[in-house]
């Protein structure tokens, strides 16, 4: 269960990373300036985390409640 969480952490970093650090270094072009593009670039990885996050761990608690196996 543990692993699958630290799965979800270290796949939201690295989509984060791959995709704030290019934005940030296109915020720093003179013409682009004006535009707040670093800002809505969160804003869009903030929703598609919380989505997505609740989504796999809701995936995650069904299989561990439709799991076949008795108690143990």
């Amino acid at each position: 269960l543990l692993y699958r969480l630290l799965w979800l952490l270290a796949s939201f970093a690295f989509i984060w990373l791959v995709t704030l650090i290019p934005s940030i270094v296109f915020s720093n072009i003179p013409a682009l300036k004006s535009l707040p593009i670093v800002p809505l670039v969160v804003l869009l990885l903030s929703s598609f985390s919380l989505i997505w996050g609740a989504a796999y761990i809701y995936v995650l608690y069904r299989k561990l409640v439709d799991d076949g196996s008795g108690p143990v």
